[in-house]
This record gives structure tokens, sequence and C-alpha cells, in this order.
């Protein structure tokens, strides 16, 4: 869970809330699709940071949306309301897959707060400039 929430904290437009609920969908899309955990996080990152081009991705691995809520995303993307349509998706998400990855998770509860804790020290690191001098080494 930890790489999976490195891996969301690079979508700057996933934050707060929806931010945590894509880490706990990760792991849902992670055991409905047999993809890995970071992978699953990595492509619903993608999805949340561009909307519009993020559900044609989403539906290419089985994610259905329907015509009206395709459009409905692009409106609220046209508008500049990014918020609204990620939270459409993740909706969408949790009726179609949520609640699949529960029972592998060991635990998702304990391990979203491990993630935290890791996101906080690795959103200080970079803070200090830690993790960019690690990353040229």
């Amino acid at each position: 869970a930890t790489e999976a929430a490195s891996v969301l904290a690079t979508f700057r437009s996933v934050a707060g809330d929806t931010f945590k609920r894509a880490l706990v969908l990760s792991q849902d899309l992670a055991t409905v699709f047999g993809t890995g955990l970071a992978s699953s996080a990595a492509q619903l990152g993608k999805a949340l940071e561009d909307p519009i081009q993020g559900i044609t991705a989403l539906r290419r691995v089985g994610v259905s949306f329907s015509q009206t809520q395709r459009d409905m995303i692009a409106e609220m993307v046209r508008l500049g309301d990014t918020v609204g349509a990620q939270t459409l998706i993740l909706d969408e998400l949790e009726r179609q897959v949520g609640g699949a990855g529960a029972g592998e998770a060991s635990g998702l509860a304990g391990a979203f707060n491990n993630a935290t804790d890791e996101l906080g020290n690795f959103l200080e690191e970079l803070a200090e400039g830690k993790h960019a001098r690690r990353s040229a080494a």
C-alpha cells in the first residue's frame, strides 16, 4: 500500500478524500483485474488527473462508463470542475469494483494508516530535497 500511496502522490490533482478513495479503489482494481497494486494506482491516478482520457483507459481494462457519464465528465472538465469529474469516476468505480480488494488487502485500514505515515515521511523528505538528491544519485 505504501508504493501505491507514493504513486498516487505524484498526481497533483489527486488529494484529500479523492486520494483516500483512490488508494482503496486501487486495491479493488488490482484484485478484479489481476494487476499489481502500484500499476492500478498509476492507472487510476492518470484517470483522475485527466478524466476525459482516463476513462477511456479504464474502459480498455474493463471498467464501463455510460455515454451519459462520459458526457457529464467531459462537461465537468470543460467547466473546470475536475473534482466533480473525479468524484463521478470514483463513484462508478466503487459501484463496479468497490470492496473487491478488502479481503486481499490484509486489513486495508491498517495498510492505509501505514501508507499515510509513509506518505507523510516521503513528503517531508521531498520538501527537504532529500528525495531529489537520492534520485539524482
